[in-house]
């Protein structure tokens, strides 16, 4: 349980960082050493990077919320806990995963018809 707890602590920290230096690109003007003007900055890139945290934050407690359902509050067979799908956080966690793919592939789409000719 302690390396899967500290596992899910460090993704955690990964997606904090990740999304603050998201914000930072997208928010900061680095020629001025200040904040882009509000017509500089990408309000669907801006929009779609919170979504992105949120889902990726949603989908870490999630994992937390199973791990700690299967290895403390339900015992026993710790395999078929985790194997049964027919607990809510499961679905939840497809959910989320559907999201996610939503707004990265619209994030890609967005990017290659920008870029496309």
């Amino acid at each position: 349980m302690r390396i899967s707890a500290c596992t899910i602590l460090c993704h955690l920290g990964i997606f904090v960082v990740t999304f603050f230096t998201c914000l930072r690109v997208l928010l900061w003007s680095s020629a001025h050493e200040n904040f882009k003007s509000r017509h500089n900055i990408s309000f669907p890139m801006l929009l779609s990077a919170v979504f992105m945290f949120f889902f990726a934050t949603m989908d870490v407690s999630l994992a937390v919320r199973q791990s700690i359902e299967a290895f403390i509050f339900l015992g026993g067979d710790v395999i078929a806990e985790i194997e049964q799908t027919s607990r809510w956080v499961i679905y939840m966690r497809v959910v989320d995963y559907v999201g996610q793919t939503f707004i990265g592939d619209g994030i890609l789409v967005r990017w290659v018809s920008c870029a496309g000719p």
